[in-house]
C-alpha cells in the first residue's frame, strides 16, 4: 500500500504598490509609481525577509533568499535586477544565505545577521565584508545609520554607525529584551511578546515629532536634535497592555494590543486608539492582528483578512480608489479606509508590509474546509 503524499501547501502570491524606481516592487513594471499589482515569481513564496528603498528581499518555502531592486553591495552605477534573482553574498563572506535572520539597511543592504549571532557588514562596491565582534541576537538601523545590537542575554548596546572603529557601547534597561525595531531616527525596544505591565516596550532616540510615545518634557527623551536619548524607557501608553506587535519606521510608531486594539503615534501626534470604519454594514469593529508602517503610512491587517491604511498616498502606496483620496493625496491623521487588492476567489491576505514609499501583501489560497 503506498503511503499517501503529505497536502501541499497552500500558494502564496505578491502583490506591491507605491514607488518602484529601483524596479524593487516589481522588475516586470515600469521605474514608476505603481498600484497594487501582483508580482510573478520564479519560486513558490513563503515571505517577506526585508525592504530597502532600493532592494526587497523575498523568501522562497525552502527559506532560500531571492533579491529584488538593485544588486547587494551596488555601485553607484548598478543597474536593477532584470528578474527576482537568488541571494548571491561576497564570494569572501562563508554565510549560508537561508542562516540570515536580520538584514540591516535603510537605502540598502548594509549588513546581514545570521542565526549563530554574526553581523558581517557589507563593503560597496564589492569589497570584503568584514564581521563586527560579539554575537548578537538581533540588530536595527536607523535611516541616520545608527545601530542598536542585542545581546543573547537581551542588553542592548548602541552603536554611532554600522562601521565603527569603536566598540558598542551598552545601554542600561529595566529587564531583557528580545527584538528591536527602527524608525528614522528612533527605536522601538521589546521584550518577549506578549509584554506584560512590569515589561513594557522601550523607546529609544529622536523625540521631537513624539515617536517615542513620550511627553516633549521626558527627560528620556531627546528633543533638540537627532542625538540619541540618554537611555531606553518605557512607552506609558503601552505599560497596562498586553503587546502582540511593534513596529517603526519613519517618525511614527505603532503596536498592537492582545485584544485586538491598534496604538499608533508619532508623525507629531500622541498615542492613539486606533478607531477603524465599519465596513460592508458590520456592527462589530474590527479586530487588528499586524501593523505595518512605512516613512509616511501605516497598514493593518484584521482578524477577518481586511487590510486598511492611512498617510500618504504620494506614490501610490494605499492603491486608493478616487472616493477614498482627500486632502489631495494623503488620508489625514486619524482617517483609515481599506485597501483595494483585488483579490480572487478562495484568496486571503495572510501578511502585510510596508515599506519606505511602498506597500506590500502576502495572499494565500484558502484551503477548502
Amino acid at each position: 500500500m503506498s503511503t499517501p503524499l503529505p497536502p501541499r501547501p497552500p500558494r502564496r502570491r505578491l502583490l506591491a504598490s507605491g514607488l518602484n524606481s529601483f524596479l524593487s516592487l516589481s522588475p516586470s513594471h515600469p521605474p514608476e509609481p505603481i498600484p497594487f499589482t501582483h508580482v510573478p515569481l520564479p519560486f513558490e513564496l513563503a515571505s517577506l525577509a526585508a525592504t530597502t528603498l532600493s532592494q526587497t528581499v523575498l523568501l522562497d518555502t525552502t527559506g532560500h533568499p531571492h533579491l529584488l531592486g538593485l544588486p547587494l553591495s551596488p555601485s553607484s552605477t548598478a543597474s536593477p535586477l532584470p528578474a527576482p534573482t537568488p541571494l548571491a553574498l561576497p564570494s569572501s563572506l562563508a554565510v549560508d544565505p537561508t542562516q540570515i535572520t536580520r538584514y540591516l539597511g535603510s537605502d540598502h543592504i548594509l549588513g546581514v545577521l545570521t542565526s549563530s549571532g554574526e553581523l558581517w557588514v557589507l563593503s560597496p562596491e564589492g569589497g570584503h565584508p568584514t564581521r563586527l565582534e560579539g554575537k548578537w541576537q538581533d540588530a536595527a538601523i536607523d535611516e541616520r545609520g545608527e545601530v542598536l545590537l542585542l545581546s543573547f542575554n537581551g542588553k542592548p548596546y548602541h552603536l554611532p554607525f554600522l562601521s565603527s572603529p569603536n566598540p558598542p557601547t551598552p545601554l542600561p534597561t529595566p529587564y531583557p529584551l528580545q527584538t528591536l525595531h527602527a524608525g528614522a531616527a528612533h527605536f522601538l525596544l521589546s521584550p518577549s511578546l506578549p509584554t506584560s505591565p512590569a515589561h513594557a516596550p522601550l523607546s529609544f532616540g529622536d523625540n521631537r515629532y513624539l515617536q517615542l510615545g513620550l511627553s516633549s518634557s521626558s527627560p528620556s527623551s531627546s528633543t533638540s536634535g537627532p542625538s540619541p536619548a540618554s537611555e531606553p524607557a518605557p512607552v506609558p501608553a503601552l505599560q497596562a497592555l498586553k503587546v502582540t506587535r511593534l513596529s517603526a519606521a519613519g517618525h511614527r510608531s505603532a503596536a498592537v494590543s492582545e485584544g485586538g486594539d491598534c496604538f499608533v503615534w508619532g508623525a507629531g501626534e500622541g498615542v492613539e486608539r486606533i478607531e477603524l470604519p465599519f465596513v460592508d454594514g458590520e456592527e462589530e469593529e474590527e479586530e487588528v492582528v499586524e501593523v505595518s508602517c512605512g516613512a509616511e503610512h501605516v497598514l493593518l491587517l484584521t482578524a477577518s483578512g481586511k487590510v486598511f491604511g492611512s498617510g500618504s498616498h504620494q506614490f501610490n502606496q494605499l492603491s486608493l480608489p478616487p472616493s477614498e483620496r482627500v486632502q489631495g493625496m494623503d488620508l489625514s491623521a486619524g482617517e483609515w479606509a481599506e485597501l483595494n487588492l483585488g483579490l480572487g476567489m478562495g484568496e486571503r491576505v495572510v501578511g502585510i508590509w510596508a515599506g519606505r514609499w511602498a506597500s506590500w501583501v502576502v495572499v494565500e489560497e484558502v484551503g477548502e474546509e
